[in-house]
């Protein structure tokens, strides 16, 4: 049996509009705890809270001037309610609207392990919405999402959607920006739903940041959406997975035997890329890229039938190392230069996978000049001493077509493996590398 928790929150719901919708026990709670000054609303931006000015509710508006991050904002009251309800044993919570739509702050509030959470329903403007609007939402698939998360979204559903909180045109103009191809269809704004001057209208979707004054009773419904990157990305998958089972061809590869298909397909893609100069529509890089993508997405089926990963988890795992490579972008790190970019990139990579080198990551299967080329760079983006006399006579090259013709002359007249030599100087150089960062290191 679990221990009893040390304090306890309510949380109610007043329902849309001016209170007609709030529940005669809802009521009584809020007087009851109000008069004993117990009662917290989230904010008074609500009419409903008209009925409750005799009891001085205590809201939590002051938090909303103080950070611009609506997520901080809801952290910031679970975590004054948290310690309210420490301080009296039991105190109510009140939002607008019902607690169980749109309320993180109520979210974040049930995962408190130290806290007794009582959540009680209520009407949510949805129920007005789906009134209004004539939908049933279990039978068309409508989406519910925030103004503020719409760009994440937009990409991955084509049905039907509810924006709602959309409190501002500049919300709603990133909502407009987020859709790469406009509406064929009207746009349906609710505004003021379950009250006196309730008002539901179309708008075009060029218009829809620009047409009306929203505030933060307005949301919007979307009928239908363009075909978006996350539908594409679902049909790609499915019809990798298809092939995989009904294809002879396809259901006999592995990872090994894929290789050199990828290696082909990469190198096409770069002879695409030195090839745009010679087409005005970039169909042929287009065509490339896809071929491309098709490796990773067959890879990641065949390590999703391994049991391994999925290429859901590709794509998040390279979401969350290009955030975690990029604190210039998304933390407070700052730089002024490409060079310091690239810097911090090989010191957060090397912390992040525990290497002990920049070197660790580079493949020795590389072609040797490439291999070469590439450990050139890895040390001079570290500052490591790379011989500038080298780069200064290679500046200086009048001919550098001639100089390479006479290394080709060379390297056949004395029978040399061009290859393994260049390979054999770039593991030379790799260990000066290794050791100029190990006295760096220890410098530091």
């Amino acid at each position: 049996m679990s221990e009893p928790k040390g304090a306890k929150v309510t949380v109610v719901g007043v329902g849309p509009g001016d209170g007609r919708y709030l529940s005669s026990s809802v009521e009584s709670l809020i007087l009851k705890y109000g008069k004993s000054r117990k009662a917290f609303i989230r904010t008074k931006e609500h009419p409903t809270f008209d009925h409750f000015s005799s009891l001085e509710l205590q809201s939590f508006d002051y938090f909303y001037e103080k950070s611009d991050s609506r997520y901080e904002v809801y952290e910031s009251i679970a975590n004054k309610l948290i310690e309210l309800a420490h301080e009296h044993g039991e105190i109510l919570y009140v939002v607008p609207g019902s607690p169980l739509v749109g309320e993180y702050s109520v979210t974040l509030l049930t995962k408190c392990e130290t806290l007794e959470v009582e959540v009680i329903p209520a009407v949510s403007f949805l129920d007005l919405a789906w009134s209004k609007l004539g939908v049933d939402p279990m039978a068309t698939g409508v989406l519910l999402v925030d103004g503020e998360d719409f760009r994440q979204v937009v990409g991955s559903y084509c049905g039907p959607i509810v924006v709602g909180q959309c409190w501002s045109k500049m919300i709603l103009s990133e909502i407009k920006l987020s859709v790469e191809d406009p509406l064929d269809s009207k746009v349906v704004v609710l505004k003021h739903l379950g009250l006196e001057d309730e008002s539901i209208f179309q708008v075009e979707w060029d218009d829809l940041d620009r047409s009306f004054e929203p505030d933060h009773l307005t949301s919007i419904y979307i009928e239908k959406m363009p075909k978006g990157l996350g539908s594409e990305f679902i049909r790609l998958e499915e019809i990798t997975r298809t092939l995989r089972e009904k294809c002879p061809w396809d259901k006999e590869q592995s990872h090994l035997s894929l290789v050199k298909h990828f290696v082909e397909e990469v190198y096409e893609a770069v002879e695409a890329v030195y090839d745009m100069d010679l087409e005005t529509d970039g169909s042929h890089l287009e065509e490339e890229l896809g071929d491309v993508l098709f490796q990773v997405f067959f890879h990641s089926r065949l390590a999703a039938e391994e049991g391994l990963f999925t290429i859901s988890d590709v794509c998040q795992r390279l979401s969350d190392k290009l955030v975690a490579r990029h604190p210039h972008v998304f933390g407070d790190v700052k730089v002024s230069s490409a060079d310091e970019v690239l810097a911090n990139w090989e010191k957060n990579k090397v912390a992040e996978k525990g290497r002990l080198s920049v070197m660790d990551g580079i493949p020795k299967s590389l072609p040797a000049l490439a291999y070469f080329s590439k450990i050139w760079k890895k040390g001079e983006s570290l500052g490591v001493d790379m011989d500038g006399e080298f780069e200064q006579i290679i500046g200086e090259l009048p001919d550098l077509e001639g100089l390479l013709r006479l290394i080709v002359q060379l390297v056949t007249a004395k029978k040399i493996d061009l290859e393994s030599e260049v390979r054999n100087a770039a593991n030379r150089l790799r260990s000066r590398v290794i050791a100029q960062e190990d006295i760096k290191g220890q410098q530091i």
